[in-house]
């Protein structure tokens, strides 16, 4: 299983995405980098639940839950 995460258009002040778990502890980072509008995070060895995907912006936070079966 994986998380992927796909941009559209280069994201303004996007600085870091980060997955988590429901209580906060980070499953897996990775800063942004403006070359690439495409990112992979392996979810495999995780048990089934919610986790969050947190795209870390300099003036805000977006996050987006994701369910692993």
């Amino acid at each position: 299983d994986r998380v992927n995460v796909v941009f559209r258009r280069q994201p303004q002040g996007l600085e870091s995405i980060i997955v988590t778990d429901i209580t906060g502890r980070t499953i897996a980072a990775q800063e942004y980098d403006q070359q690439s509008a495409f990112y992979t995070f392996s979810m495999s060895s995780l048990q089934s639940g919610i986790y969050l995907v947190v795209l870390n912006f300099k003036d805000k936070k977006e996050v987006r839950k994701v369910m692993i079966r």
